[in-house]
């Protein structure tokens, strides 16, 4: 399936980390909905695959959108993504963790990450 991509927005902080928006399209929030289904055993696997790359992972709770937030970071001098911080929300915490490995592995196949052109709101 073929994907255009553009440079990660430079939203940064004082930190120095630019944030990565990537919203999924309709196709892509079936595939992401099918591949978790087929994952979720495999969540502390995931998230012992991100930590050994060097990827910190961590939560927080949004009370303005009642939403949970998974960040994963790339932390500095991380030879892909340093960094970088690409998040994923979820009413779900669990399905914020397979978002944000859905993206990582699937989507940008555990190579930089890039903002896609599509704007559907949701991921």
């Amino acid at each position: 399936m073929p994907r255009k991509y553009q440079a990660a927005k430079e939203t940064s902080n004082n930190f120095g980390f630019s944030f990565v928006n990537t919203r999924l399209t309709a196709e892509q929030a079936t595939e992401f909905r099918q591949w978790s289904k087929d994952n979720i055993s495999a969540l502390v696997a995931l998230v012992t695959e991100l930590l050994g790359d060097g990827y910190k992972l961590s939560f927080t709770y949004d009370h303005n959108n009642d939403c949970f937030i998974c960040s994963l970071t790339g932390v500095k001098g991380h030879p892909i993504n340093g960094e970088l911080v690409l998040t994923s929300r979820s009413d779900d915490w669990q399905e914020a963790i397979l978002l944000s490995a859905w993206k990582h592995f699937i989507l940008f196949q555990g190579r930089r990450w890039e903002t896609t052109e599509t704007r559907p709101n949701w991921g």
